[in-house]
């Protein structure tokens, strides 16, 4: 899926991150259920989209 939403995310001229190559961010141990981020994985994965909005500005 992440190949899907990248092309979204470009198409539609968003930022892009994904988590699976995150650093620190381990999507399959960093859950509670197996599909939503706990607090610690939301932290790294918004850690290169704000180095993201940093660069742009």
């Amino acid at each position: 899926m992440s190949k899907a939403f990248k092309k979204v995310a470009k198409r539609n001229d968003c930022f892009f991150v994904n988590g699976y190559k995150t650093p620190g961010l381990n999507i399959n141990t960093m859950t509670a259920d197996g599909l939503h981020l706990d607090a610690a994985a939301s932290k790294k994965l918004i850690e290169p989209v704000m180095k993201l909005i940093t660069k742009s500005n």
